[in-house]
């Protein structure tokens, strides 16, 4: 008799997924581009830091999203490229990005150093 349950056991619990499955919360999705401030180039990296903050390492250029706007390092601001590739955080709050041109050191301040 074991053996009859275990099939009904898997069709109850296969109906109670699918019915949790079909009451599944669709998030907002949002898309950033230029206009709202990320830098264009393609895309190399997101990085989510220790403070919330999400960075985005482009080919022109390295954004930080606070959740509202954009703020924006390039080579204007001191990079040694404006080619991004990758970005790590330090324990100091710091952050060392690998650009096109080698690696430079971000204070929190927001003051490049190469």
């Amino acid at each position: 008799m074991k053996r009859d349950r275990v099939p009904w056991a898997w069709l109850v619990m296969l109906m109670l997924a699918a019915a949790a499955a079909s009451r599944a919360e669709r998030l907002p999705v949002r898309r950033y581009t230029a206009t709202q401030g990320l830098p264009g180039g393609p895309v190399n990296r997101i990085f989510c830091d220790s403070k919330g903050f999400v960075w985005f390492c482009t080919g022109e250029g390295v954004a930080r999203f606070d959740g509202y706007a954009f703020t924006t390092f390039g080579a204007e601001d001191g990079l040694p490229s404006s080619v991004v590739l990758d970005v790590l955080e330090t324990r100091d709050g710091s952050y060392w990005l690998a650009t096109g041109a080698g690696l430079c050191r971000l204070a929190p301040s927001g003051e490049v150093s190469v």
